[in-house]
């Protein structure tokens, strides 16, 4: 059994799947919340900015290059 205050994210292939799986956790009396597009990017980013190595430092265009891809 998973830890309190965990979340599950799942990311659907289609509006119908969505609308599918936000009926079933709606049945199942469970809570959900659905994410814009910059809110996702906002979580990768977050959690990408937890595992940095932060004794090296690089410049902002190289930054920018690696986040664009």
């Amino acid at each position: 059994m998973g830890k309190k205050n965990t979340a599950i994210l799942i990311r659907p292939k289609s509006p119908k799947e969505q609308a599918f799986i936000e009926g079933l956790l709606e049945r199942l009396g469970m809570v959900s919340q659905s994410l814009s597009e910059d809110e996702l990017l906002d979580m990768g980013l977050s959690r990408m900015m937890r595992g940095v190595d932060r004794s090296k430092k690089v410049d902002a265009k190289t930054a920018m290059k690696v986040r664009s891809n």
